[in-house]
């Protein structure tokens, strides 16, 4: 039927077993029984337990991946509400100029910076990209303090400040490879006392975590895998 289909069963709150399994088999049904695209929000992209398994499976998750460079498998890119409203350029370099007269200090020395308003429907005003989503999620929990998790996809509580400052970084500059020195590092050292369960435990985290990196920069390069907002 070649249609753009979008799952509820792969929404983040069906993560019972039984769930899992039936958002599993709803992406095979439309997939291979219906001949449908199955278009993935970020939030299902990031927290769906159906999706994630399948990530971590090493037998499923190349085929994920070829599903996505094929265009069978999509994520959807997001346009704020704001995207096509007209944007009042001369109230918004009003304000930009009191701004600047009222921290002028700041803007010489370059911790504020301040750029033209982007106009109505400027492709900067799309989230486009699954790794623009994550890299704005882990800004957000470097600066939470109550030990919150960010997403399904990554499970480290936002007081993990170095875990997180690696994947922000291995998605800002396309490289996974950070992920293997911290990966060695919790392979090589014991120094929480959590013992060797623990330590095997959060050894797969971060081989997971770097798999689901390489993925997420893998889609950014994919021209099928993207659907628009």
């Amino acid at each position: 039927m070649d249609e753009l289909v979008y799952l509820f069963e792969l929404d983040s709150v069906r993560n019972s077993p039984q769930e899992i399994l039936r958002a599993q088999w709803a992406m095979f049904r439309e997939v291979a029984l219906k001949g449908n695209r199955v278009v993935l929000s970020f939030n299902q992209l990031t927290d769906s337990e159906g999706f994630l398994c399948g990530v971590r499976d090493p037998k499923l998750y190349p085929h994920l991946a070829a599903l996505f460079e094929m265009g069978v498998l999509k994520y959807s890119r997001f346009a704020p509400g704001s995207y096509g409203k007209p944007v009042d350029d001369a109230a918004l370099r009003r304000e930009l100029s009191s701004c600047r007269s009222e921290h002028a200090p700041l803007f010489q020395a370059g911790v504020l910076k301040a750029y033209d308003p982007l106009p109505s429907r400027a492709p900067q005003r799309i989230l486009r990209t699954a790794s623009h989503y994550i890299q704005n999620g882990v800004d957000q929990c470097l600066s939470d303090t109550k030990g919150r998790f960010l997403f399904s996809a990554l499970p480290f509580r936002s007081d993990n400040k170095r875990m997180l400052s690696a994947i922000h970084y291995a998605l800002e500059y396309s490289d996974p490879s950070i992920l293997d020195e911290v990966h060695h590092a919790a392979a090589n050292l014991n120094t929480d006392g959590v013992g060797e369960k623990g330590e095997a435990l959060k050894r797969e985290r971060l081989a997971f975590a770097k798999t689901y990196v390489e993925l997420i920069l893998r889609l950014s390069r994919e021209p099928l895998a993207a659907n628009p907002p």
